[in-house]
Formats: structure tokens, C-alpha cells, sequence
């Protein structure tokens, strides 16, 4: 009788000790302590085609990469993207204007640049055909030699922008100003002329 106390003492110990090990288990799961859920969670929030370092891609390396989808809220302050492929892109409102990043080169044909700030950025020799760029601000940018052809400018800030050299060939400039904006004898005028001081 003593024997068979003790054996059902033991039982109800083990019972005890595995549900409070199951209740430690079950409040553990997705935690703030619990790095693999935390983990899934980040990947799921990056938009399809955005940097593994989205969204704070500042001063990072990005040259040659393709990027593409809805990058609005990117971080791409002091980042180089030269010869990147931005072609198709959202970048609505991006933080880039603290420390001017680098598109030199960069293709972003057909790319969405709606409202988008890229006051100061390097954008010699960019593509940026038929890009809809409304509303984007280009102030003091580098735009010498861009492909801006086709492009929709309207109502788009371009106050000490360099378009020295830019193709603006067909590009919608309706509500832009570009009298403030640095044009020479190589500059590609909307309207297809040759700029000299002025299109």
C-alpha cells in the first residue's frame, strides 16, 4: 500500500512538471525574445524585389543590383546604385536627402518617382525614360547626360538642377519650371530643340 502512495505521488509529479513545462513552452512562442519568429516576421514585411538591407539601405553598396516593386519609404541615404536596375520601381517620398546618394548610370526606365525626393542625388547618365516622375523633387541634382526622354516631369522641382547634356526629348514638363534649372547647347529641349541657356 505504501509502495503504490508513493508510485502515485511521483505520477502526479511528473504530471505537474509537464504542464508547467508545456505552459513555458506555449508563452514563449512568438516573443520578443524569440529571434527565429521575429525573424520570419521582418522577411515578411520586405516588399518583393526590395534590398535584403530594405529599409534602411544608407551608405550601403548596391551597385549592379536589381531593384524593383514598392520600395515607398526606402532609406537610401549616401547609397551608390550605380549601374542598378531600377527599372519599374516605386520610391515615393525616399530619404535621400540628407546625404545625396549615387544613380549614376542607373537604369530606372518606366520607374514610378511619383512625389519622390532626390534633392542633390548624382543622376549623370541615368535612364530614366518614360519614368513617371510627377511631383518628384530633383533640386540640385546631377542630372548631366540623363535620358529623360518621354519622362512625365509635371509640376516636378528641378530649381539648380544640372541638366547639362540631359535628353528631355517628349518629356511632360506642364507645371515644371525650367528656368531655374542649369541648361546647355547640349541639352535635349522637350520640345526636340538643342537648350542653350534656357528650353
Amino acid at each position: 500500500m505504501k509502495n503504490l502512495r508513493s508510485r502515485s505521488s511521483v505520477s502526479r509529479t511528473s504530471a505537474i512538471a509537464a504542464i508547467a513545462a508545456a505552459g513555458a513552452l506555449i508563452a514563449g512562442c512568438g516573443s520578443s525574445g524569440d529571434d527565429s519568429t521575429t525573424t520570419n516576421r521582418e522577411a515578411a514585411q520586405t516588399p518583393a524585389g526590395a534590398p535584403t538591407c530594405y529599409p534602411d539601405c544608407s551608405n550601403q553598396n548596391l551597385q549592379g543590383e536589381r531593384l524593383s516593386g514598392d520600395l515607398l519609404g526606402i532609406n537610401l541615404t549616401g547609397a551608390d546604385l550605380q549601374n542598378a536596375n531600377l527599372s519599374g520601381a516605386t520610391f515615393g517620398e525616399a530619404d535621400t536627402w540628407n546625404d545625396p546618394p549615387t544613380f549614376n548610370g542607373v537604369s530606372m526606365s518606366g520607374a514610378d518617382l511619383r512625389g519622390a525626393t532626390l534633392s542633390g542625388a548624382k543622376l549623370m547618365g541615368v535612364k530614366l525614360g518614360n519614368a513617371n516622375a510627377r511631383k518628384a523633387n530633383f533640386a540640385n541634382a546631377d542630372l548631366r547626360g540623363a535620358s529623360l526622354a518621354g519622362a512625365n516631369l509635371s509640376f516636378a522641382t528641378l530649381d539648380g538642377a544640372n541638366l547639362g547634356g540631359a535628353n528631355l526629348n517628349g518629356a511632360n514638363v506642364s507645371g515644371t519650371d525650367l528656368s531655374t534649372a542649369r541648361i546647355n547647347a547640349e541639352t535635349t529641349c522637350p520640345n526636340g530643340r538643342k537648350g542653350d541657356a534656357s528650353c
